[in-house]
């Protein structure tokens, strides 16, 4: 069996944002992160290459300002949705999940801080999976609305989607749209998979 080799050459944040999920983590502590993660078969790779590969694999981003990157498909899938109080309370760090996916009309979003969940927001395909807490004044000031089904008491301009789970992280965290633009030391970051 061949195993295959990543791409290590330290490089620059790059931008996503859009069909994807990851976690917002205010910590620099990766070894730490890695571990409340519970990644196996962890290897090195830059920012190209995890990128490239969180369709498969959890990219965890070297450090941005201060905060870690965890980037992968289908994140939510995963159960770091309903681990986001227990990720913040192993990493002592405010935990922040975004994803969106608009094929599905899929748009997410959570907070845990101090190791409690906050808000959880998740909506795909019509139904709302998670409604976990009061609107954030973020999600007030955004003016987002909530769909429920009827189309003709909402502002659809307003509507919840992958440009409000962009607002949110940019207000919550970092935006990740914009994050080759950033001036960041290069660096490497870890690919692994969930246990």
């Amino acid at each position: 069996m061949l195993f295959r080799r990543y791409d290590t050459t330290p490089d620059s944040p790059l931008s996503f944002g859009y069909k994807i999920d990851w976690l917002a983590v205010q910590s620099v502590d990766t070894a730490r992160l890695v571990d409340s993660l519970a990644l196996r078969k962890i290897k090195p790779a830059n920012w190209r290459e995890g990128l490239q590969v969180s369709r498969r694999h959890v990219f965890v981003a070297p450090a941005v300002d201060g905060w870690q990157l965890v980037v992968n498909f289908r994140l939510a899938e995963s159960g770091a949705v309903e681990r986001l109080a227990a990720i913040s309370s192993d990493n002592d760090a405010r935990v922040c999940f975004f994803g969106s996916h608009r094929g599905v009309t899929y748009h997410a979003w959570g907070r845990a801080q101090h190791g409690v969940t906050e808000r959880l927001y998740m909506h795909a395909d019509g139904v709302t999976y998670y409604d976990f807490g009061p609107r954030t004044r973020d999600e007030i000031a955004l003016e987002v609305e909530y769909w429920d089904g009827d189309l003709d008491e909402v502002d659809e301009e307003k509507l919840a989607g992958e440009e409000t789970v962009i607002a949110l992280a940019s207000r919550w965290s970092l935006d990740p749209t914009t994050l080759a633009e950033r001036h960041e030391a290069l660096g490497v970051g870890l690919i692994g998979k969930v246990s």
